[in-house]
């Protein structure tokens, strides 16, 4: 088992750091969605990816990261995969006995991809950074911010939702990483994480957060209401 660590001060990467090139290498993902500022492993088996590994660690150590589409065949191709994703930084690389390679990344910044340069030995499409539109003194964001966090506290207290997200989201002062944040820890279906990732509008992007976060915490309420019911209920039986 061999291990290849980058130097911790990568981790801090943000757009205005080190270009992004106009062409990258395309990781492709299942059942995840790499949002930014975000810090994930992922585990790479097949070859092309492992490639695409070595080649970016002997680089600049940037590839784009896209999720594969629920319902598309277990095949890398710009069809199945979907066309919004997130610039990564790799951080650490470690190979396992299995073969297969496990990586830690940390996510720098939305793209789209343009057009399609090749497809072998891996995917490498044109891309264009997606930049955020944040107002963060805007009334309403500032309404939404609040109300997250109000929700997050509600959310802690019914066990949901893990207490260092809260505390997590206390710090964070950009309304668009919150969003980011707290939609990565939902349980949202891809197609959902899809469409925050798409959002470049921050305003929006915290309106959809807000409903999804409201319709988490509704559903939590509704449960801990059954589960007090059905304990009142069985307390009056058993005397």
């Amino acid at each position: 088992m061999s291990e290849t660590i980058i130097p911790d001060q990568t981790a801090t990467l943000d757009v205005d750091g080190p270009a992004i090139p106009a062409v990258l290498p395309i990781l492709p993902v299942e059942q995840f969605v790499l949002f930014p500022s975000m810090v994930a492993p992922i585990i790479v088996g097949d070859e092309k990816s492992k490639q695409l590994i070595d080649d970016a660690l002997r680089g600049n150590r940037l590839v784009g990261v896209l999720t594969k589409k629920p319902e598309a065949p277990n095949i890398a191709t710009f069809e199945n995969l979907y066309s919004v994703g997130t610039v990564a930084k790799l951080l650490r690389m470690l190979k396992m006995p299995d073969g297969t390679v496990r990586l830690l990344v940390h996510g720098v910044t939305r793209f789209r991809v343009v057009d399609a340069i090749a497809t072998v030995p891996y995917l490498r499409p044109r891309i264009e950074v997606l930049n955020e539109v944040n107002d963060q003194e805007n009334p309403e964001t500032i309404a939404m911010v609040r109300n997250i966090h109000r929700l997050l506290a509600r959310g802690v207290e019914l066990t949901s939702l893990p207490e260092d997200l809260a505390l997590t989201a206390a710090n964070i002062t950009n309304p668009g990483r919150l969003a980011d944040l707290v939609a990565s820890n939902l349980s949202l279906k891809i197609p959902e994480q899809i469409e925050i990732l798409e959002l470049v509008d921050v305003k929006e992007r915290l309106k959809r957060v807000l409903f999804l976060l409201t319709r988490e915490i509704e559903y939590l309420e509704l449960g801990s209401k059954i589960q007090s019911q059905v304990r009142t209920e069985l307390d009056r039986t058993q005397r």
